[in-house]
């Protein structure tokens, strides 16, 4: 899908000035972005998948890819430290009765040979 912009100005926000999701394509003409607390034009290709992992849509999709991978080449006995270890745990939307439930997931995910096809969209 393209989007088009056309005469926009985005200034001063807390966060990006322009904020899109999904795996779209961009056209502009005449943007002006300036002064934001985040990106002045921030595309996330990677939102719905980082939704379905429970992870914040901003999060970098790279960070999720290199968690997969270091669980993936970890020993059965340290995959669970190498989760909890990541800077991704604390983002993760899971309470307390969960976070088991969420290892286990992300053990059986890292260790599913078509991980590395997400994996490689993730770097993209």
């Amino acid at each position: 899908m393209v989007i088009k912009l056309n005469g926009v100005t985005s200034v001063g926000n807390g966060g990006d000035g322009i904020r899109i999701e999904g795996d779209v394509e961009l056209e502009g003409n005449n943007i002006h972005t300036a002064n934001n607390g985040g990106q002045g034009i921030n595309i996330i290709k990677h939102a719905d998948l980082m939704k379905q992992f429970g992870l914040p849509t901003d999060t970098d999709p790279k960070e999720l890819a290199e968690l997969l991978i270091a669980v993936r080449n970890a020993p059965n006995e340290d995959k669970q430290k190498v989760i909890e270890n990541n800077s991704l745990w604390g983002k993760f939307s899971v309470g307390a009765l969960n976070s088991t439930t969420l290892i286990s997931n992300l053990i059986n995910i890292a260790s599913n040979p078509q991980t590395m096809q997400v994996v490689a969209s993730l770097l993209k």
